[in-house]
């Protein structure tokens, strides 16, 4: 039995459910910022039925502009960074700075773009 069937088994409601796909989304891609969702436990997501309270971190899925993984796809990477924020993210070993956009993408992330040019 997979980690995330055991996780999926163990979260009754579908908001938690969502919070914790998408940590372990993150943990599997290897971002820093999904390890610390994930050590929180399931956060309340968007279009949850019940009311977000101010200043609640919301996990979003960002893709990066610029960067491509082994699979050739552009990177991703969960964070609850507001939007308009400067991020770092890890790509190729080597820290990247990225602006959190509000820009939602056909696959249901939004865009992150990268801010550095070195």
């Amino acid at each position: 039995m997979s980690l995330l069937s055991l996780l999926s088994d163990a979260l009754s409601d579908t908001t938690g459910s969502l919070a914790a796909l998408l940590a372990l989304d993150g943990l599997r891609r290897g971002g820093a910022a999904a390890r610390r969702l994930l050590s929180r436990g399931p956060r309340a997501t968007e279009g949850a039925t019940t009311p977000l309270t101010e200043g609640t971190p919301v996990p979003r899925l960002y893709t990066l502009y610029s960067t491509t993984g082994p699979d050739g796809h552009p990177l991703q990477r969960v964070s609850t960074q507001p939007p308009g924020t400067y991020a770092v993210f890890y790509v190729d070993g080597s820290p990247r700075r990225f602006l959190l956009t509000e820009t939602l993408l056909r696959d249901g992330s939004f865009g992150a773009e990268r801010a550095d040019y070195l």
